[in-house]
């Protein structure tokens, strides 16, 4: 579909609702602009490539605006009301959000297979009580759930991370005016502290986690926080008394500011890139030219903004900018399944034009309605905070229903998969159909696909969670498998990354035989070498170097008491240049000189995850969902290598029970062969089990069965 959305980049923008009397034509040109900015980018990504940069403008506005309504109350001696202020924010914002999430859940129903379901219908929940930033924020840190693609309601991060802004920003503020009245100090004085504090706060913190973890920093609320601030103290600067006078010159100086905040809004939006860690030093760009526009305001001259931002389109479009926000992003991910094909120039345009009539009408018969409407007592706090809670229940509750509906799906599937590749099942199901000595007929297992793809993210035989150690994790996390108290059974350490992970079940099914005793250690993404890895994550870099020394020196311990170890890694994210990968396995392999190395050979990979063709594809035309050996083999394995150049190595290439000689399939002997695009499933992995003993006997390491 050509959207770049990344671990560490998932790039979605957000709108804010006025807040004030009257309307600022600068305020509105500016939400047209940033609107257009995220709608374009997400539309065609490589046209403008920081568009993400239109989050960072509304966060300012809205920080500007709702600190303009608070401060108010402040300087004019009346007492902030937070339910008042809650209930307003409530009306503008949760209608339409409610709407368009129910009208995505039932185009996820209708169009999009079950596949999809168990991410979308989690964070449509997360959207609708308004926690998808922090979702999203441990998804970015989840290394099998970072390759997931982003969900029709994925751009609603923002939408959470403002309502958490409401939430907290007016209690900062009351808590300055009693702290004022304490201290018998101007009250906008300590207010304008107490926010100055805060905003300064939250820019180190963001800097900080930006460097550190910027998976994480997108989306977190703390990192975030500063944006609103820094529009929050130029409206406390707009409400202290000022007695400047507007001279020819000023206004003159005024436009020339406008103009630069136009020209560093658009700098971010064709000069930034996904590439940029955000939100760091770059998102002060389009920071500051937010401030710059609102602080010039509309500056009376010749030479202003106002032929930019007072055209009759501009306004309209920045007057439904919280619709248009609303309505972009799901058709975008949607409407390919409808269409069965990836999204082309012309279709995109389609909705570009078609989402401004429909963000008009969902302003002029929801937004304003329920904003501005009396009847049912909605005007009334409680009354608006019932509905709303009723609402949210009831988005939840269906959402939660779908849930079940796909994980009992799911569990048919499982136990589906369990019969077929356990004793009652067929011999050559999975790997074993592969197998010429058992002479299996490839009909048996036409249209067979165990399990179905939208079980797919749900595979439960993988290593389990506490016997692993994330991405941002260090500690050496293992399980043992097996009877530990016959030492005549050779004891295995299992030891790797993801790869390992996936490729446990087989290990642990020979350890429920008792034909090893099996202890893991894993941890995603930090291969088992001695080269420093590089990612664009640096906790990542930092955990695993801190993992890998943990390993060292529990093996230095422990060396006598492993028979042999098994390793594997990710051919793609193998640490260091070629020509040195196999020196820095070898390197890492000799601290438990003594023992054998058995080196599993990486298993093919693919650019997108099988499951999203399989899902939409006939039986007949699986094999489109497949890959080229020369594609699917492409990533540089350097454990050959270092094989060659350890002593007591030994090379298991599985290769063949994943591609013949010219090419990879995804769904072999009616097995679902990979979890998600270079993953495989553990239902395929325990095929493998029979291959991986005989291998293992071959190398002298097991006996052979009695």
């Amino acid at each position: 579909m050509g959207q770049r959305v990344a671990a560490s980049h998932r790039r979605t923008a957000t709108v804010s609702s006025g807040a004030g009397s009257g309307v600022r034509p600068e305020i509105q040109g500016l939400r047209a602009i940033a609107v257009m900015m995220v709608v374009l980018y997400h539309l065609w990504p490589s046209l403008v490539p920081g568009g993400f940069a239109g989050v960072d403008a509304f966060f300012v506005i809205s920080g500007f605006l709702i600190t303009a309504h608070l401060l108010r109350d402040v300087t004019s001696g009346r007492q902030v009301k937070l339910g008042a202020f809650w209930a307003r924010r409530a009306r503008r914002l949760l209608p339409a959000a409610y709407v368009v999430l129910a009208a995505t859940a039932l185009a996820m129903l209708a169009w999009v297979p079950g596949l999809r379901w168990e991410q979308t219908f989690r964070e449509i929940i997360a959207s609708t009580l308004y926690f998808e930033n922090w979702q999203l924020a441990g998804d970015a840190v989840d290394y099998l759930a970072a390759d997931e693609p982003p969900s029709a309601v994925q751009h609603y991060w923002s939408l959470s991370v403002e309502e958490q802004f409401y939430l907290v920003w007016p209690l900062l503020i009351v808590i300055a005016v009693v702290l004022a009245s304490r201290l018998r100090r101007s009250r906008l004085a300590v207010a304008t502290l107490v926010l100055a504090l805060v905003t300064v706060s939250s820019f180190a913190y963001s800097l900080w986690v930006t460097s550190h973890n910027p998976a994480a920093a997108y989306f977190v609320t703390p990192a975030r926080a500063w944006q609103f601030g820094v529009g929050g103290l130029l409206a406390a600067w707009f409400a202290h008394p000022s007695t400047v006078v507007r001279t020819p010159r000023a206004e003159r100086l005024l436009a020339v500011l406008s103009w630069l905040g136009v020209a560093a809004l658009a700098y971010a939006a064709f000069g930034f890139d996904g590439s940029v860690a955000w939100p760091g030093t770059a998102a002060l760009v389009p920071v500051a030219g937010v401030l710059a526009v609102i602080a010039a305001g509309s500056p009376v001259t010749g030479l202003s903004t106002a032929v930019l931002f007072a055209g009759k389109p501009v306004q309209y479009l920045g007057d439904i900018s919280y619709s248009i926000y609303l309505w972009h992003w799901p058709p975008i991910i949607i409407a390919p399944f409808v269409l069965g094909h990836d999204l082309n120039n012309v279709e995109r345009i389609v909705i570009l034009i078609a989402i401004i009539p429909l963000s008009g009408l969902t302003k002029v018969l929801i937004e304003d309605p329920v904003r501005r409407g009396k009847g049912f007592g909605l005007r009334r706090s409680p009354v608006t905070f019932a509905v709303a809670a009723i609402t949210a229940a009831v988005l939840t509750v269906g959402c939660l229903a779908a849930l079940d509906a796909n994980a009992r799906q799911v569990r048919q599937e499982e136990r589906q998969a369990r019969e077929a590749a356990g004793p009652a099942g067929s011999k050559c199901f999975g790997a074993a159909s592969v197998d010429k000595k058992l002479d299996c007929d490839p009909a048996e297992f036409a249209g067979v696909l165990i399990p179905a793809p939208n079980a797919a993210n749900q595979d439960s035989g993988q290593l389990a969670r506490n016997c692993w150690a994330n991405q941002n994790e260090s500690e050496l996390e293992s399980c043992v498998f097996g009877k530990e108290s016959d030492d005549d059974i050779p004891r295995v350490a299992l030891i790797g990354d993801s790869k390992m992970r996936s490729l446990a079940p087989a290990f642990i099914a020979l350890a429920n035989e008792n034909r090893i005793v099996v202890e893991t250690f894993a941890k995603t993404n930090c291969s088992w070498s001695s080269r420093k890895m590089k990612h664009s994550l640096p906790i990542t870099v930092t955990t695993c170097t801190a993992w890998r020394k943990k390993l060292s020196t529990m093996l230095e311990k422990r060396k006598d008491e492993f028979d042999f170890v098994v390793t594997t890694s990710r051919a793609g994210s193998q640490p260091g240049p070629a020509d040195k990968r196999a020196d820095d396995f070898a390197e890492a392999w000799s601290e438990v000189a003594g023992a054998p190395i058995v080196a599993v050979v990486d298993n093919p990979g693919h650019p997108e995850a099988p499951n999203e063709c399989l899902a939409v594809t006939e039986p007949e035309d699986w094999k489109e969902c497949g890959i080229s050996r020369s594609d699917g083999l492409a990533a540089f394995d350097a454990q050959p290598d270092a094989v060659k150049m350890t002593k007591k190595a030994h090379l298991m290439d599985l290769t063949k029970f994943y591609c013949d000689e010219d090419f990879c399939p995804s769904v072999i002997g009616g097995a679902n062969v990979y979890r998600d695009r270079d993953h495989p499933m553990s239902n395929y992995v325990k095929t493998l089990t029979p291959y991986i003993e005989y291998r293992l006997i071959k190398m002298g390491l097991l006996d052979k069965r009695k």
